[in-house]
């Protein structure tokens, strides 16, 4: 956990706390910025920082699912739930993360030959109702939004997004061109967060006079 994903949940906490923001989804325009990195340090500073709220850690990135596959992949997950119309409760396929005895999470699951589908399933949306009921505060891993079409639909569901850019990587008509598109569709962003930002200074120079 570094200090810049501590801010991010200050940031979300003092919004949290004005509107009841919920679900908090992180991507980035490319696969390789690290959203997950980041997510996982984002959830990590929430549930240092928020101890009395429920937290949820959820793995959409079909493309990529390097957290379900940390958890050894289950079966069971929100890609089969919305897929097999809701055979089974949702709670069954959300257990305690392997590292904080303070936080949840959901994985994809088993995705077969959903990967391109699930996102678009009718029941999708009612995913983020029913978790809220449980949960305070969801944190979502989203793929990149220029990866396909499942991060342009899902964006639609967020209370807040933070966008992940790579430092001195990423282009700057690309993250414009992906701010523009979440405004156009009416969705709150947060932020903007460096990732793999490089520190030609000392780093303890840098965060006492920068």
């Amino acid at each position: 956990m570094t200090p810049e994903h501590t801010f991010v949940i200050h940031r979300l906490y003092d919004r949290f706390n004005q509107d009841q923001k919920q679900v908090f989804f992180v991507t980035g325009p490319d696969p390789k910025v690290g959203v997950t990195y980041c997510c996982l340090n984002i959830a990590a500073a929430a549930v240092e920082l928020m101890a009395n709220y429920s937290i949820l850690l959820i793995d959409m990135n079909v493309y990529h699912p390097s957290l379900s596959e940390s958890a050894k992949n289950p079966e069971k997950g929100w890609v089969p739930w919305l897929t097999e119309n809701k055979a089974f409760p949702l709670k069954e396929a959300i257990f305690p993360w392997a590292e904080s005895d303070h936080l949840n999470f959901l994985p994809t699951g088993h995705i077969k030959n959903y990967r391109h589908v699930a996102a678009q399933m009718p029941h999708w949306s009612d995913m983020f109702d029913i978790l809220k009921k449980d949960f305070n505060l969801i944190i979502v891993d989203l793929p990149a939004f220029y990866q396909g079409t499942e991060a342009r639909i899902l964006s639609r569901a967020a209370d807040d997004i933070m966008i992940v850019i790579e430092a001195d990587a990423t282009r700057r008509p690309i993250v414009s061109q992906m701010v523009d598109e979440l405004r156009s569709m009416n969705t709150s962003i947060l932020g903007v967060l460096f990732n793999k930002r490089k520190f030609h200074i000392p780093r303890w120079i840098h965060r006492r006079f920068f």
